[in-house]
């Protein structure tokens, strides 16, 4: 009981910090790149409440964090721990550029995974199907689908092949929760700490066709990993 009183304690006590600071937080690597995050209670976010008073949202916060507690703890006994994705629960959201010319969009920012993905056109299972969330991979001039005889797709573990002969991906979260489509690469693009624009002209990434995860319908296109595995 006491743990439990203490992690909802310190639970407070870094909400009521996040809130104020910035509503945008900015992730810098000393050596490299950053990367713009969004906390999803921010007025940048897509899932902002308006309605919602600080009191409000700092108990939501509180609640999630719980729920996220209690779900890691009932793992602890398990050999492996997997990503859970929690579709409107997530604290950071980014926003990423693909293609050529560049298309924006919003993603969730998952650390417990490594396979960055976005919904792409044609989709044969979207958890929404609003266009401003789809990505259309004909509209790039520097899009790229790996081969299933490339060196990238035997790297990545590719699924299988397609009559296209496009390599295949297919990832399952903790939840059971999974995204099936092409290995890509393409052009990525994302606001860095210092207002400029970094980009990437060969970004490994899944076009998303059949995802069976619920993110929302509120635009948001995929899931941004950095796990730092195989897709990395």
């Amino acid at each position: 009981m006491v743990n439990h009183q203490l992690f909802l304690l310190l639970t407070l006590i870094l909400s009521i910090l996040v809130f104020q600071s910035e509503s945008r937080v900015k992730a810098k690597a000393p050596f490299g790149f950053s990367l713009e995050l969004i906390h999803r209670d921010s007025p940048l976010s897509p899932f902002y409440n308006a309605s919602l008073n600080s009191s409000e949202i700092l108990t939501k916060n509180a609640i999630h964090s719980m729920e996220r507690f209690k779900h890691f703890q009932s793992l602890i006994n398990q050999k492996v721990v997997q990503s859970i994705v929690f579709p409107t629960e997530n604290s950071y959201l980014t926003k990423l550029s693909f293609g050529t010319p560049p298309v924006e969009y919003f993603a969730i920012v998952d650390t417990g995974s490594d396979l960055t993905w976005i919904q792409c056109v044609p989709c044969t299972k979207c958890y929404n199907s609003q266009g401003s969330s789809l990505f259309d991979p004909q509209a790039s001039s520097t899009y790229k689908a790996f081969s299933c005889d490339s060196q990238t797709c035997r790297a990545f573990g590719g699924e299988q092949c397609l009559k296209t002969n496009d390599c295949q991906y297919h990832v399952t979260y903790g939840d059971m929760s999974s995204t099936i489509g092409i290995l890509s690469s393409d052009t990525l693009s994302f606001d860095s700490i210092n207002g400029q624009k970094t980009t990437f002209s060969t970004s490994i990434f899944g076009c998303g066709r059949n995802n069976q995860v619920q993110l929302g319908n509120l635009g948001i296109a995929g899931i941004v990993g950095l796990g730092g595995g195989p897709f990395h």
